[in-house]
C-alpha cells in the first residue's frame, strides 16, 4: 500500500509540473503583460504571474473545468492578485510584501517622472 500512495503522488507530481509548464509556455507572455499594465512593474507583474500559476496549480478542476477560457481564467486571477495586493494593507506578511512590492514600483515610477 506504501508503495502505491509514493507511486500516485509522484504521477500527480509530473502531471502538476506539466500542467504548469504548459500553462506558462502557453500563456505566460499575456498574463505577464497583462500584470505590467496594471502594476506598472515589471518584477511586481513577475511576482503576480507566478501568484497565479500557483493558485492555478491549487485549483486545477477550477481551471480545467471552467466554463471559459483557460487564458480568461489565468487573466481573472491575476487581476484579483493585483487587487489584494492594492488593498491589502494591514493583511498579513504575504500580502504586506506584494503591497509594499506595488507601492514602491509606483513611487518609483512617479520620481523618474517628476525628474524630467
Amino acid at each position: 500500500m506504501w508503495k502505491t500512495k509514493t507511486m500516485c503522488r509522484a504521477r500527480d507530481t509530473v502531471a502538476d509540473e506539466v500542467l504548469i509548464r504548459r500553462l506558462f509556455e502557453d500563456h505566460g507572455r499575456a498574463v505577464l503583460t497583462y500584470a505590467t499594465r496594471l502594476c506598472e512593474d515589471r518584477a511586481a507583474a513577475e511576482d503576480v504571474v507566478q501568484e497565479t500559476l500557483l493558485r492555478a496549480w491549487r485549483r486545477p478542476g477550477e481551471l480545467l473545468g471552467s466554463k471559459g477560457a483557460v487564458r480568461g481564467w489565468l487573466l481573472a486571477v491575476a487581476h484579483s492578485v493585483v487587487t489584494e495586493g492594492r488593498t491589502a494593507g494591514g493583511g498579513g506578511a504575504r500580502h504586506g510584501f506584494f503591497h509594499e512590492h506595488l507601492s514602491l514600483g509606483r513611487s518609483n515610477a512617479d520620481s523618474s517622472s517628476s525628474r524630467g
